[in-house]
């Protein structure tokens, strides 16, 4: 499974992207997109694209918490607002993180709190100039469910969910996105030192195998993990935590 997921005709990727991208601002008759700059590969790959067509039409906001976003990541974003030319603004959200702490919490629990109040924002701003929020959350945070509901996975639309990690690194690539940003190792900077990859328990070149293996070919985790080249317990791994999110792919719950 060297060359899966598989690689795709990369401008041919973009155009049908921004053919959606298109097709969703004349259909809800919008004016333009607002979108989360992290300084990731992800939402570098969102801007880039939004940016083909509609650059004067597209907000980009940083929304940096000073305790566990590194500087990096807000260079990184201001690097991509530059480099495709979109508005950008940057809003620190200590200062709403700080009137939450009297709430309690744990680290997880205030993580996801930080992507809710990041969400809150992109919609207010939208609303004020009646835009559309786009999502970056790709396929393998989709099917694994890694995300926080109303937070970074809240969205209007979400161009790029139909491609897995590895796939959105290479099209960020093919976009001209610098390769610091889509080398990176994944992290939403929820809280200090937070790693994707360590929290999910495999590089994401595992993890899209595994998910291209089990959900793509239908392979049972004894072949996906031989036809990988992982153990069988990393895959059973991976799809646990897809079974366990698997509510968060199916909207809110309600009687049948």
């Amino acid at each position: 499974m060297d060359t899966l997921p598989p690689s795709l005709n990369w401008e041919d990727a973009k155009t049908r992207i921004c053919d959606f991208l298109d097709h969703i601002m004349r259909e809800t008759g919008t004016a333009g997109f607002v979108l989360g700059l992290s300084g990731g590969v992800d939402s570098a790959a969102v801007a880039y694209l939004a940016a083909q067509r509609h650059r004067d039409r597209t907000l980009g906001i940083l929304m940096p918490d000073a305790s566990v976003t590194p500087r990096s990541e807000t260079d990184d974003g201001c690097t991509v607002a530059n480099a495709t030319g979109i508005s950008h603004a940057t809003i620190p959200i200590d200062g709403i993180m700080d009137a939450y702490a009297k709430l309690g919490g744990d680290k997880r629990v205030f993580g996801n709190l930080r992507a809710r109040v990041r969400s809150s924002i992109l919609y207010h701003h939208a609303n004020r100039a009646n835009r559309l929020v786009l999502g970056s959350t790709d396929l393998s945070e989709h099917m694994l469910g890694y995300y926080t509901k109303f937070g970074d996975g809240a969205a209007d639309a979400v161009p790029i969910a139909h491609l897995y990690k590895t796939q959105v690194r290479l099209l960020a690539k093919h976009l001209g996105v610098p390769s610091r940003i889509y080398n990176k190792k994944s992290s939403p900077h929820l809280w200090p030192g937070h790693d994707a990859e360590e929290e999910l328990g495999a590089p994401y070149d595992t993890i899209d195998r595994i998910l291209y293996g089990t959900h793509h070919m239908h392979l049972d985790a004894h072949p996906c993990a031989s036809a990988a080249g992982t153990p069988v317990e990393t895959v059973r791994r991976i799809l646990d935590i897809s079974n366990r999110n698997s509510h968060k792919r199916g909207g809110p719950l309600r009687l049948q």
